[in-house]
């Protein structure tokens, strides 16, 4: 939106000029605020009688949603084809096939860690056992109304959303898994000797990291207070003490944590393995560089 200003006293010699209004706030957000979430697979709403459950919460620039889905009824599982912003998703159980708008198919592990490019049409089906799914959406996903409204999820033969056109060029994989939970630790570089393992990955607007922490004779890695984009991280494996924005937050193994953006933060794995899945929008190329960049710059890091 954009407001015409003109002084009625100066308008004979000076012009008018347009002055971008400041964008409306998504009232169903949480700027500002730190939020830990429990993955709690039983304290769903029922969204499809008997097969899909569902909730959904909301950081600063994203969605966050976990999906039950139980066996027996295909069709009314399949979801329609439908399009978002870019999305991360986490296959924590069961297995599937997901379709995109281009007729490519990507067998779905479970464990899988998938990365889905915004404005991809996709659909799915979530084969005979049940499945949990943890997706984080950037920018927020519109369907989903507050928090306390009514759950959504794309019915089969109806579309989720105003259609997004196809995406055409070479624009990059649409749908890429970029790695399984049971077997990522070998794939992680040792950043400091036996204690700190790191790796990540790239989207157009987030980036995907893991860090393994082990806990030597000497401890754990020293940290210091860092700062960036919003981070939303799913703790795999142990427990850590945060201290953001000089308050405590205890993260349980299991439990997503959403750290708002710009929010000076510091934290401590406190078991002798803790094991973080993170993604970060914007992404953090300028700082870690490219895939594959063995010398990341991780300014959690204190290396005096």
């Amino acid at each position: 939106m954009r407001k015409t200003f003109c002084a009625a006293i100066l308008a004979a010699a000076l012009p008018c000029y347009a002055v971008d209004a400041a964008p409306a706030v998504d009232p169903r957000t949480h700027p500002g605020e730190v939020r830990v979430l429990d993955m709690d697979t039983q304290a769903l709403t029922e969204v499809v009688p008997d097969t899909v459950y569902m909730r959904h919460w909301f950081g600063t620039n994203l969605s966050v949603a976990l999906f039950r889905i139980e066996p027996g009824n295909p069709d009314a599982a399949r979801p329609a084809m439908h399009s978002h912003g870019t999305e991360v998703g986490v296959q924590l159980a069961g297995g599937g096939t997901m379709v995109d708008e281009f007729g490519r198919s990507y067998v779905l592990r479970s464990g899988d860690v998938m990365l889905i490019k915004s404005g991809v049409k996709h659909s799915g089906d979530f084969g005979d056992s049940q499945n949990v799914i943890l997706s984080v959406v950037t920018p927020p996903r519109p369907e989903y109304q507050a928090e306390d409204g009514a759950p959504y999820f794309p019915g089969s033969g109806s579309p989720a959303a105003a259609p997004a056109p196809s995406l055409e060029g070479d624009q990059g994989a649409p749908v890429r898994v970029l790695f399984n939970l049971n077997d990522v630790t070998k794939e992680l570089t040792e950043i400091v000797p036996g204690q700190l393992y790191f790796k990540h990955w790239h989207g157009d607007d987030v980036t995907v990291s893991v860090t393994r922490m082990v806990r030597t004779a000497g401890g754990h890695f020293p940290g210091k207070v860092n700062v960036h984009g919003e981070e939303v991280a799913l703790a795999v494996k142990g427990s850590l003490d945060m201290i953001i924005e000089g308050k405590p937050h205890h993260v349980a193994k299991g439990q997503v944590l959403i750290i708002p953006p710009q929010v000076p933060h510091t934290g401590a794995c406190l078991d002798d393995e803790c094991l973080l899945v993170s993604w970060f929008t914007p992404n953090r190329v300028a700082e870690w560089g490219p895939e594959g960049n063995a010398t990341p710059d991780l300014r959690f890091l204190d290396r005096k």
